[in-house]
């Protein structure tokens, strides 16, 4: 039955309370200390002779039998099954007597820690399998989680890749358009030294030209030629003039559209910082939004479990009130039942006690006296006490047999105990005292004090003053017929008697 028990209760927590689902660990320990202690008591009686078998003290109630399966009736008790067997109801405090006194002896520890050892493997043995769920479901739990996570990160991740390739893509272009305009700068500054070069050149040759027919002219002294010479050098000025506006004019116009496409690169570059910028913001924002409902369902998940946790609470306390009111009525008939038995024997044994005291007062007092003194015995657990020191007596001898038994007693059981051989023990002190009284009285009157009796009662006189005791006289025949009565001395006087 034990064990059966403990399987159930390790398995499927059959009796177990709400908090037992959360912390299973704690309860189990509880049932696994039962489990030793009634293994351990079957163990011992086992041990010992059929007939004479008996459990250790305070610890019936871990012995199964067919009549504690029995509900009591009204007025009687309800028939036995003989197939069934059930542990006798007990309260807490019985229970830790009996775990005090399978820890008081060396034989009952063993057999104790032994079957806590045994409970400890076998729970675990019947709560593997429901352990090997708890974890799959767990692990299973924890897979989809996972799962979740990893396609989130896996999406993150693509993205942020596009991302990448896309401002990869962009620096790369802005890189290429950076050389391009390097090589047109490049090449407008060549055409400009090219076409400065030319016009130096030509400004050059034209100035040794015009010099040189210069100075031939001032040499023949020729007028037109210095004049001829002079415009020249006239149209050569405007024609250098307009060459260098136009030249100035052209690379203005290059240099003006150089710096229009770089001012719209840049441009392109700020969109494209920009943009990248309000994307990177919003799944910034996204993911913050989307972490700031993770916290927010979290905070209403964890405030639906308080709830949740608090009605479970109230609802398990009104459970419990409610059982402890259906066990109440469950066991008011049983209390009626003990009441009106009990009143029935209180009015039976008061109507005894009254008739006993009106045939004889004293044996009215002996019987009251003597029922008393029985039930206090019952109470104190005299009887129990007495028919193990009597089956003690039947088994080997052993001496730390009755020490611990002593030990094992409660306050009360060692008060009751205590007063019980002090009573025993004021016979042979008053019989010894009654024996030196009368040794010492019948040493003393002997030579001074004798004891004496008349109608005025009993005393003790020296033995000076006691008178002599008279011999009442014979009658004659006339007394003896008239019936006179006898004057004879009451006084007497005789030695102290023990």
């Amino acid at each position: 039955m034990a064990a059966s028990h403990l399987m159930n209760e390790c398995k499927l927590l059959e009796h177990a309370p709400d908090f037992a689902k959360s912390r299973p660990e704690a309860y189990l320990d509880n049932v696994k200390t039962e489990y030793a202690a009634k293994l351990a008591v079957c163990e011992l009686l086992s041990a010992q002779p059929p007939n004479s078998a008996v459990p250790p003290l305070h610890c019936d109630i871990l012995v199964p039998s067919s009549r504690a399966c029995n509900k009591g009736g009204w007025w009687s008790q309800a028939p036995t099954k003989t197939g069934r067997q059930c542990y006798p109801e007990h309260k807490e405090y019985q229970y830790s007597q009996c775990l005090k006194t399978l820890q008081s002896s060396p034989q009952y520890w063993t057999s104790f820690s032994n079957a806590r050892q045994n409970a400890v493997v076998m729970c675990q043995a019947s709560r593997d399998a429901i352990e090997r769920e708890n974890h799959l479901e767990i692990f299973k739990n924890l897979t989809q989680v996972m799962g979740v996570v990893s396609a989130s990160i896996q999406n993150t991740t693509e993205e942020y890749a596009s991302l990448l390739h896309e401002q990869t893509q962009f620096a790369n272009e802005l890189r290429e358009a950076q050389r391009q305009f390097k090589k047109d700068v490049s090449a407008v500054q060549d055409k400009a030294l090219a076409t400065v070069g030319s016009l130096d050149d030509k400004f050059h040759t034209f100035m040794e030209t015009s010099i040189s027919e210069l100075i031939t002219a001032l040499a023949d002294g020729r007028g037109a030629g210095i004049t001829r010479i002079r415009e020249e050098m006239q149209v050569f000025s405007q024609d250098m003039i307009v060459e260098t506006s136009q030249l100035a004019k052209s690379l203005t116009t290059e240099l003006q559209q150089h710096h229009d496409r770089a001012i719209i690169s840049l441009q392109l570059n700020h969109q494209v910082q920009m943009e990248n910028h309000k994307i990177l913001s919003g799944y910034m924002g996204d993911i913050t939004n989307a972490a700031s409902r993770i916290n927010e369902t979290a905070d209403a998940s964890l405030t639906k479990i308080d709830n949740i946790e608090h009605r479970l609470d109230s609802l398990s306390s009104k459970a419990e009130h409610i059982a402890r009111g259906f066990a109440f009525f469950s066991s008011l008939p049983q209390l009626l039942t003990s009441f009106v038995r009990g009143l029935v024997a209180t009015a039976g044994a008061t109507f005894i006690l009254v008739l006993l005291y009106h045939f004889s007062r004293r044996l009215a007092t002996y019987t009251a006296g003597a029922c008393s003194t029985a039930y206090l015995m019952h109470l104190c657990g005299f009887y129990e006490f007495a028919a193990r020191l009597s089956n003690s007596f039947s088994e080997p001898a052993d001496p730390s047999s009755f020490s611990n038994r002593i030990q094992n007693l409660n306050a009360t059981q060692k008060g009751f105990g205590i007063v019980v051989v002090l009573w025993l023990a004021t016979y042979p002190v008053s019989h010894v005292s009654n024996v030196i009284n009368h040794v010492l009285l019948r040493i003393i009157s002997s030579y001074w004090v004798r004891q004496y009796s008349n109608e005025g009662g009993r005393g003790l006189l020296p033995s000076v003053e006691i008178p002599r005791t008279s011999f009442p006289r014979k009658l004659n025949d006339l007394e003896k017929r008239i019936g006179c009565p006898c004057p004879s001395d009451q006084d007497s006087s005789h030695s102290v008697e023990p």
